[in-house]
């Protein structure tokens, strides 16, 4: 029969590893803007670090101090996670609040060391298990009130925002009918988290059930960033209830302002083709509306949909006849491509293989 803490090792070992996959999917998805996405590679990074930890089955007093900051640090990249969609000024109480909890991190760290320092951590007493540690010799002694501080702190401030976000809403909103829900799950986890971090080791909980509670937030907590709403990787504002969240409804794309300057005069041919540029020249005064309206359409950011179409552009001229004896450089250029080397990665996203493959099948005919 498989011992229990094998168990627990193989589910923390596999929550590392999922850490790990989430981490890069956010540093590659999430494209701006860079606060946002740091706060999640922040909360990615310490769900992870705390799963390795937990597999290591190492105790040390360093290693006992780590806890609480990753603990700290999870809780606060969710808070700043939801400050940053939800509140679009004023948001320095956020900033306050997180700075006095920190303090009280460091006294419950302080604490810690002093009266950790001197144990002998080669006593087959300490080998097992941090969760051990904290549940037999630390709580009760040392930081049950930090805990209990750092739990009404957190409360408090996620419960303001959750304020903001279901009584100070539209239900007409677009955006936040779409992120919703995955609001609503985020939220309840990180009170959990909270709640269930803070109190856990103080008042509960063996061995058993504190490995199965914290092998489940790990395991939720990941799988909600990996699949967050899309459109967060591609927004280039923040997104928050009092003005980001609205959009004008009257705005909307037309022959004038997109179609006819965009496909019909061939707009994406331009070598300095940017959506900055494209609003000038048609009187667009909305970067963020208009870059929403793309999205919307074509599930698509502007850049990906000029790319796209100058390969289809790409593609038709190789195809006709006028242009047999060109070059595939000289084809990238007349598609708008600054080089053949430009060329090459749009193609294979949104064709698939290289030019020159697909060059040799039209000459193989």
């Amino acid at each position: 029969m498989i011992e229990s803490h094998t168990i627990y090792s193989f589910f923390n070992f596999a929550a590392f590893l999922l850490s790990i996959i989430v981490f890069f999917d956010v540093l590659l998805q999430i494209k701006r803007p860079l606060i946002l996405k740091t706060y999640f590679l922040i909360l990615v990074f310490c769900v992870g670090a705390y799963s390795f930890l937990l597999w290591l089955s190492y105790v040390n007093i360093y290693i006992l101090l780590c806890f609480p900051i990753l603990k700290f640090s999870i809780w606060a990249s969710m808070t700043l996670i939801l400050s940053h969609f939800y509140i679009a000024d004023k948001k320095s109480w956020v900033y306050w609040i997180l700075g006095f909890a920190c303090l009280v991190l460091l006294y419950n760290n302080t604490k810690m060391y002093f009266y950790l320092k001197d144990f002998n951590y080669s006593d087959t007493y300490f080998s097992g298990s941090a969760i051990n540690v904290f549940t037999q010799k630390v709580s009760f002694k040392v930081n049950l009130l930090p805990r209990l501080l750092l739990l009404l702190i957190f409360t408090g401030i996620n419960f303001r925002i959750a304020y903001l976000i279901y009584q100070k809403s539209e239900n007409t909103n677009h955006y936040y009918q779409r992120i919703l829900n995955w609001t609503k799950i985020f939220v309840l986890l990180e009170v959990m988290a909270v709640v269930l971090f803070s109190i856990m080791n103080s008042f509960l909980v063996s061995y058993v059930s504190g490995n199965i509670i914290l092998n489940t937030i790990a395991f939720l907590l990941l799988l909600l960033v990996l699949y967050r709403p899309r459109f967060i990787n591609t927004q280039s504002i923040k997104l928050s209830l009092s003005n980001n969240f609205r959009r004008e409804e009257a705005f909307g794309l037309t022959d004038a302002n997109f179609y006819t300057p965009f496909f019909t005069n061939h707009y994406f041919l331009q070598e300095d083709a940017t959506l900055e540029q494209f609003c000038i020249q048609n009187a667009i005064s909305s970067n963020e509306q208009f870059q929403d309206q793309i999205l919307k359409k074509y599930n698509m950011t502007f850049s990906n949909l000029v790319n796209k179409n100058r390969v289809d552009y790409f593609i038709e001229l190789a195809r006709s006849p006028k242009y047999n004896q060109y070059s595939i450089d000289a084809l990238a250029k007349e598609a708008g491509f600054n080089s053949r080397h430009h060329l090459y990665k749009p193609f294979k996203k949104f064709h698939g293989g290289t030019p020159s493959e697909f060059i040799s099948s039209i000459n193989s005919y």
